[in-house]
């Protein structure tokens, strides 16, 4: 059999016909939505990780959980102030792994709630243009705010998961911040 220059050139045309409009029917899928559904949408997935974060801190407070998860949990509400700075084209000049009680990270689960509430009323069809930043370390971003919010959900996430961790391996029970679990709630 003479070697192949690609994956089509196995198949008969018939076959390779059907692939292509497969992939055609699938690339179209793949295009994002419309800004105003991904602004509505972002906005909604904020309001959920806000009640995540509540509810997580509560169980964190109710445990009297140690110092290295308050300083998780400090970082995890504090990080979206910093990339709430960084999308006003603000730099950011605090700590990003603060040293906050308890009281403090409930005052800033509250702060982001109502910012981001702000910021999504205000965006608009704005998803795409760039933001220009520097990271703790200085160096020069661009990056699409609809990546900036994705990457803020995707870290509370992460962090919210190793903080359940450690409240079941201390022999507490975690919350449930799963978004399937508000969905059907209604939140």
């Amino acid at each position: 059999m003479p070697a192949r220059d690609s994956l089509w050139d196995g198949l008969w045309p018939v076959e390779r016909s059907r692939c292509s409009l497969w992939l055609e029917e699938r690339t179209v899928s793949l295009a994002p939505l419309p800004s105003p559904l991904m602004t509505d949408s972002f906005s909604d997935l904020f309001a959920y990780d806000a009640d995540a974060n509540q509810r997580l801190l509560d169980a964190l407070r109710d445990a009297e959980a140690d110092d290295h998860a308050r300083l998780v949990f400090a970082h995890l509400v504090t990080a979206k102030q910093v990339w709430r700075a960084r999308l006003k084209a603000v730099p950011w000049t605090g700590a990003i792994w603060p040293d906050l009680d308890w009281d403090a990270c409930g005052e800033l689960v509250e702060v982001n709630r109502a910012d981001f509430a702000v910021y999504f009323s205000e965006l608009g069809e704005d998803l795409d243009s760039a933001v220009v930043y520097h990271n703790s370390r200085g160096e020069r971003f661009e990056t699409a705010r609809r990546d900036i919010l994705t990457h803020l959900l995707l870290h509370g996430s992460y962090h919210r998961g190793q903080l359940a961790r450690a409240l079941r391996e201390a022999g507490h029970d975690a919350p449930n911040t799963d978004f399937i679990t508000f969905v059907r709630q209604g939140f």
